[in-house]
C-alpha cells in the first residue's frame, strides 16, 4: 500500500484468478469510522484472432419492376478491422458525385446498399468488396430492372434501345436444381454482342460471341467470377474457336464454381458486358444453353434444353 498525501493506493501486481473478490478501505479516527468498497473479477486471458475477410452472407442477385426499391444486404466478418466498398460494373460507388437514390449502410458487420426508385440503367452487377492488412474479398450479384409492361413471372424476353444504352436480358429457371439468369448490357452504338451457354456434362462452358461490323477492331475480353478477374490455369480454360467465339471452360465443376459470371467485351467502338448466375446443386444435368443476341444482327433471343 502506498500512501500519498491524503490518498491511499493498494497495487496488485501480476493479476491471477485467486486475485477476485471484494476489496475494503476503512479509515478511522477519534470520531468515527468510514469506508468504501470494490470488487475485482479477474478473467481468464483472451486472444484476440486476427483473420482476413470473408463473408458469412453474400449479396444475392433480384429483379424488380422500375420504380421499385432495390437492396443488396451482405454479412462479412474479419479482424483488424475491415474497409468495405461497393461497386456496379468495376465503378467504384459512393463518391460525391453518386446519385442520392443510391445509399450505402454500414451497421457493423452488416453492409447494404439501397437503390431507391430503380431505373433501367441500374441494371448491372453489383459487387461488394472488404479488405483488411491481412487480405480482401469480394462477391457479386445482379439487378435486374424490368419495365412494368414486360415483367413475368416465368421466363422473359426484354429489350430497350435508346441513344446511350441497349438492354437485353433473358432469364431462365429450372426445377432440376440448376438456375440461370443472363443479363446482357451494351454502352453507346457498339455493334458488339455477346451469347453466353452453360453446357453440364464432365465440363461446363461459357461462350461469349462477338457481332462486329466492317472496319470494327476485335474486341478485348475479361471474364470474371463474383467480380474477380478468371485466369487460365488446370480447370479454367480461355479461348478463341473457329467460329471466333470467345470460350471460357471450366472443367469437372464443383460447388465452389457456383456464382455470377461476367464477360466483358470491348474495343473502340463500345462496351458490352453479359452476366450469368451460375447455380447447381448437383443433380443430373445434360445440358442447358442461354443466348442472348444483338437484334440488329440477329432477332432472335431463346433458350434450349437438351
Amino acid at each position: 500500500m502506498v500512501e500519498d498525501g491524503d490518498l491511499y493506493r493498494l497495487t496488485i501486481y501480476d493479476l491471477s484468478l485467486d486475485d477476485s473478490g471484494q476489496y475494503i478501505c476503512r479509515a478511522k479516527n477519534s470520531i468515527g469510522e468510514a469506508f468504501a468498497a470494490v470488487s475485482i473479477k479477474v478473467g481468464e486471458q483472451t486472444t484476440v484472432t486476427e483473420s482476413a475477410p470473408y463473408f458469412i452472407q453474400k449479396p444475392t442477385s433480384i429483379r424488380v419492376i422500375m420504380g421499385e426499391d432495390a437492396m443488396f444486404k451482405c454479412i462479412v466478418q474479419g479482424s483488424p478491422p475491415l474497409s468495405v466498398n461497393w461497386e456496379k460494373d468495376g465503378r467504384h460507388l459512393g463518391g460525391r458525385s453518386e446519385s442520392n437514390r443510391i445509399q450505402i449502410e454500414t451497421q457493423g458487420e452488416k453492409n447494404a446498399l439501397k437503390i431507391q426508385s430503380t431505373r433501367l440503367v441500374d441494371s448491372g452487377t453489383y459487387t461488394c468488396r472488404a479488405e483488411n492488412p491481412l487480405g480482401a474479398t469480394s462477391a457479386a450479384a445482379a439487378l435486374v430492372v424490368d419495365t412494368p409492361d414486360s415483367y413475368s413471372p416465368g421466363g422473359t424476353r426484354h429489350a430497350i434501345d435508346t441513344d446511350s444504352k441497349e438492354i437485353r436480358k433473358t432469364d431462365l429457371t429450372s426445377a432440376d436444381s440448376l438456375i440461370s439468369t443472363a443479363y446482357t448490357s451494351m454502352e453507346g452504338r457498339s455493334k458488339l454482342g455477346l451469347s453466353l451457354s452453360l453446357d453440364y456434362e464432365r465440363a461446363a462452358s461459357l461462350t461469349a460471341k462477338s457481332f462486329r461490323g466492317d472496319g470494327e477492331p476485335k474486341p478485348e475480353i475479361v471474364w470474371k467470377k463474383d467480380g474477380e478477374v478468371i485466369l487460365e490455369g488446370r480447370r479454367h480454360i480461355i479461348y478463341e474457336d473457329e467460329q471466333e467465339n470467345f470460350v471460357l471452360k471450366i472443367l469437372f465443376c464443383k460447388q465452389v464454381d457456383n456464382g455470377l459470371y461476367t464477360c466483358t467485351a470491348s474495343n473502340l467502338a463500345g462496351q458490352t458486358y453479359s452476366s450469368i448466375n451460375r447455380y447447381h446443386s448437383g443433380g443430373k444435368v445434360n445440358g442447358v444453353s442461354v443466348r442472348c443476341s444483338d437484334e440488329r444482327r440477329n432477332p432472335r433471343v431463346g433458350h434450349d434444353w437438351t
